[in-house]
């Protein structure tokens, strides 16, 4: 999955954006060789910001290999039922 920085749509592949770096920076014109340029973008707003995003799994702390020094180290997940559920799970709630 992947999350676009600009417009926020997320999406499962991006779109390839074929060009060359100089179209791309504007100075075409400046240069007689053409050097290719592809790019990932947002098939949404077609802007290259984007980056992957890292799905992580709900851990069941009553059959987890992890060792307490690990479950104290990981970052915004939150405790229920003896399960630590990533944020991003859990949506607007």
């Amino acid at each position: 999955m992947y999350k676009c920085n600009m417009c926020k749509c997320r999406f499962e592949e991006p779109l390839k954006w074929r060009t060359t770096y100089e179209e791309f920076y504007g100075v075409y014109e400046l240069f007689s060789n053409h050097n290719s340029l592809e790019l990932q973008v947002c098939p949404e707003c077609k802007n290259e910001d984007i980056e992957e995003e890292i799905m992580r799994e709900i851990i069941d702390l009553k059959n987890t290999n992890m060792t307490i020094d690990e479950i104290f180290e990981l970052q915004d997940y939150v405790w229920k039922d003896y399960q630590l559920i990533p944020v991003e799970l859990l949506g607007d709630k």
